[in-house]
């Protein structure tokens, strides 16, 4: 089980659970934002965390690697971003999210190699995909996609897009050239190719056609919205072909609706898609809603807000899951709190 705002990995074998700890304790919440496996090792990405952490299975042996937190994450324009990593070949691919810099980690040594691609990417990347010896680059900012051939240094930038096409940031409606893309499908079928790319920011999905360099709509045969109509299903993304890192062939990709919470089986030549049921029992999740409960260490008693318990929910006093107890609250917030009554002024 990997972390995310843990400082430690769980193995869990034969009902059995053993935490690996990992050295550097930090206390905010946040550690690792992502992180990249195989059949060898697993990679957590850092945020808060100072290292990369490479995890080899086998061995559980932990090794640390300096430098990749601060080329990966950087803070254009006041924002953290993260850039996007891919693996090629034995070697994992991390990108610049600020601009066309790429480092290539040896997955086995943990040697870094610094590359610059020769043109695009300039405003970073938000991801890679790999195709054999070529990295599809998806833009940070730009509403191009780059075609780079690492061995060769040969790129290609395709940027003529639909008129209709917009990125645009959620929920001010507002237009942008940034994070336009999310991900990136190819399909090759004799002498087919389909390139099909998912929105980030962008109002809709294009088909790439790699010989004319232009691209077109790309319509499934199921309605996909850009917003949810529940407010408490909030996403900025449209929807996306979720991460694998195994080898995909055939013409037939998964992809999720971010919006209305649903998984297809989409081929990406004729846009039929068949949804794949996701079945959850709505009284079993009711009945684990925790209600007034300690969430985290940094969260130590409160509600979390949600589609069982809305902001009407706490007004009309319909909780789900535990009722507020005032002793509970006090106890939990006494042990980070020198002053739960409120008299510490007059103290002084």
């Amino acid at each position: 089980v990997l972390p995310a705002h843990a400082r430690h990995l769980l193995v869990i074998e034969n009902r059995k659970v053993r935490k690996i700890e990992l050295e550097e304790s930090i206390t905010n919440p946040g550690v690792f934002w992502n992180y990249f496996y195989n059949d060898k090792y697993i990679f957590l990405f850092p945020h808060h965390y100072p290292y990369l952490v490479r995890f080899e299975i086998a061995t559980e042996k932990v090794c640390y690697v300096e430098g990749t937190r601060e080329f990966q994450l950087r803070n254009p324009d006041g924002a953290r971003l993260g850039g996007g990593f891919a693996p090629y070949g034995k070697k994992l691919v991390i990108a610049s999210p600020a601009d066309s810099q790429f480092a290539f980690l040896d997955m086995d040594t943990l040697k870094v190699q610094v590359m610059e691609c020769p043109t695009g990417c300039g405003g970073g990347t938000a991801s890679i995909v790999p195709d054999g010896d070529e990295l599809w680059l998806l833009p940070m900012k730009g509403m191009s996609v780059t075609c780079w051939n690492p061995k060769t240094g040969a790129v290609a930038e395709y940027d003529k897009l639909p008129k209709s096409f917009r990125s645009v940031k959620w929920p001010y409606d507002t237009e942008c050239g940034e994070r336009p893309f999310f991900s990136l499908a190819i399909a090759r079928e004799e002498d087919r190719e389909t390139i099909v790319i998912a929105p980030y920011r962008g109002n809709g999905y294009l088909s790439l056609d790699r010989e004319s360099g232009e691209f077109s709509e790309w319509k499934p045969d199921v309605p996909l919205a850009l917003r949810a109509e529940n407010g408490y299903f909030l996403t900025d993304v449209m929807g996306f072909f979720p991460l694998t890192f195994l080898p995909q062939s055939g013409k037939k990709r998964m992809l999720w609706d971010s919006p209305g919470r649903r998984l297809y089986e989409a081929d990406l030549t004729t846009k039929k898609c068949r949804e794949i049921a996701i079945t959850l029992d709505f009284d079993e999740v009711k009945a684990r809603e925790p209600g007034f409960a300690p969430y985290s260490e940094w969260m130590p008693y409160c509600l979390g807000e949600g589609a069982f318990n809305s902001l009407k929910n706490l007004l009309d006093h319909a909780i789900t899951g535990n009722a507020f107890d005032r002793k509970r609250q006090l106890e939990a917030f006494s042990k980070i709190n020198a002053d739960t009554a409120g008299t510490r002024s007059e103290e002084r």
